[in-house]
């Protein structure tokens, strides 16, 4: 799927220009559906209530009451009620349960009865809440990173994780912030019968 450029193999000091890496073209193919989003229209009614409170409601209640220096203490709690309000209203759109999602790009390379399978795992995780997660591999060779983010300077990767190579395999501890979906690559090798 993905090829190198010939030039690339063939001369020594090839001046390219870096490009987006590709881990998030396979990132947003196995990104997390569960995170949703409150409508226009709905954010609107929110604020447009939320003026009406704390300006004419607020007013006119204190105003029957005789009382209008309470708005010194009545307009903080209107403030403090609405932000609970909308981070409740983030919360129910936003919680979820953790998801895991996989997408493996596999290469057979055939050597008479055996073949050489060279693969990219990647895998999306989805967390509900501040968490870390622990990830192994069984494969004889193998590597875990994050996703490379697209800058400049070339690809550097994003995670905040722990990797611990052991031998040609690795044992990692990963932390995915609350309501956010993060991307890890694992790459890996070994000898197989021909499929």
């Amino acid at each position: 799927m993905i090829d190198l450029p010939p030039d690339l193999l063939s001369t020594e000091n090839v001046n390219r220009y870096p490009g987006r890496p590709i881990d998030g073209v396979f990132g947003a193919m196995i990104d997390s559906k569960q995170v949703r989003k409150l409508p226009v229209g709905w954010l609107l009614l929110l604020l447009v209530g939320y003026l009406g409170v704390i300006g004419p409601f607020d007013q006119y209640w204190l105003k029957k009451l005789n009382k209008q220096m309470l708005t010194w203490i009545t307009f903080p709690a209107y403030v403090a009620f609405f932000s609970l309000l909308i981070y409740f209203i983030g919360y129910k759109l936003r919680a979820g349960e953790t998801e895991w999602n996989e997408l493996h790009v596999v290469d057979v390379i055939p050597h008479g009865e055996h073949a050489d399978l060279r693969g990219r795992s990647y895998g999306s995780i989805y967390s509900p809440v501040n968490a870390r997660y622990i990830f192994a591999s069984a494969e004889p060779f193998a590597t875990f990173r994050g996703e490379f983010s697209g800058n400049f300077g070339g690809g550097q990767e994003s995670s905040r994780a722990t990797v611990e190579q052991r031998g040609n395999s690795f044992r990692a501890e990963a932390a995915v912030p609350v309501w956010t979906s993060q991307l890890f690559v694992n790459d890996w090798w070994r000898q197989e019968p021909l499929p």
